[in-house]
C-alpha cells in the first residue's frame, strides 16, 4: 500500500488528519490524488528539512494548504 492508498483509506474509515507525503516517485498523478484527497505536502525524495520543519509545524497548526 503506498502512502497516497494509506491516506484514502483513512479518509474512508472518517479519519481526516494532516498529512505529509514523501515519495521516490513524484508524478502528475500522485500531485493530482494528493491535492484531491487534502494531502497538506508533498515531497520527492530527497527532500530539504528545513522545508520539512516548516510544513509540520503547519500541520500541527491545522493548516489545510498543499505544497508540491
Amino acid at each position: 500500500m503506498s502512502g497516497i492508498e494509506l491516506h484514502e483509506r483513512l479518509l474512508s474509515l472518517g479519519y481526516a488528519i494532516p498529512v505529509i507525503l514523501v515519495t521516490a516517485a513524484e508524478t502528475p498523478d500522485t500531485l493530482a490524488r494528493a491535492r484531491r484527497n487534502g494531502v497538506l505536502a508533498i515531497f520527492p525524495k530527497p527532500f530539504d528539512p528545513t522545508e520539512m520543519q516548516y510544513w509540520l509545524s503547519r500541520a500541527l497548526a491545522g493548516d489545510p494548504g498543499f505544497s508540491s
